[in-house]
């Protein structure tokens, strides 16, 4: 599986196959077959469709994961979070509303 890495600022929509790395900050949408990673001091603002997701930074909008989604220690979500299965630091600042329904397919 191929990933795909986000390197300057971007306002675009992206749909890939592979793995997604965001490095800096993106504004629209991502449809993602694999996994999206949004690194420290990275962003992502839009409609966000992935297998499974690990959030270091930023992430504004819709967010919806049939996976599991991990929040490390001082990420930051805001908007709202539907996702299979949700670990999450004592750190991360979760706004919004966050359904997490187990076994959903």
């Amino acid at each position: 599986m191929n990933t795909l890495q986000v390197l300057i600022p971007t306002t675009q929509n992206i749909e890939h196959e592979g793995n997604i790395i965001v490095r800096s900050h993106l504004k629209g949408n991502i449809h993602c077959e694999g996994a999206l990673i949004v690194e420290v001091d990275a962003s992502v603002h839009g409609e966000v469709h992935v297998a499974s997701a690990q959030i270091f930074g930023t992430v504004k909008g819709f967010l919806e994961v049939r996976e599991r989604v991990i929040f490390t220690d001082n990420s930051y979500f805001e908007g709202i979070l539907d996702a299979t299965s949700m670990v999450c630091s004592a750190k991360t600042t979760l706004i919004g509303e966050i359904r997490v329904t187990p076994n959903k397919r």
